[in-house]
């Protein structure tokens, strides 16, 4: 996830946990090189904004009501998902979650 020092970085958030996200968002709010585009609690919403808006990267939950992260994945198609920053509570997910070459892997609490 290289970027140039002027380009700022799209961020769209997926949780469905308030708490998640405002932490997610309170870290990521510090960089004035990340502007947050969206928050979405489930993944239809996060399929929807992301064919929308086309964020550089998505801080993904895995366990969701409906859909989970993997779903929405593959709603979307793992040739047009941004970059993926996987944020939940499972560790057990994390091997499958880098062989579809997510670019990391945190474990909440963050």
């Amino acid at each position: 996830m290289m970027k140039s020092k002027n380009k700022v970085l799209r961020v769209l958030l997926v949780d469905d946990e308030e708490p998640s996200l405002w932490v997610l968002r309170k870290f990521l709010e510090k960089d004035q090189n990340i502007e947050i585009i969206g928050e979405c609690t489930d993944g239809k919403s996060a399929v929807s904004a992301i064919e929308k808006y086309s964020p550089d990267v998505v801080f993904l939950d895995i366990q969701m009501p409906g859909m989970s992260g993997f779903d929405v994945i593959e709603e979307v198609g793992l040739d047009n998902m941004p970059e993926i920053v996987f944020a939940t509570a499972f560790r057990r997910h994390a091997v499958e979650a880098f062989e579809i070459h997510a670019f990391d892997y945190l474990v909440k609490p963050i």
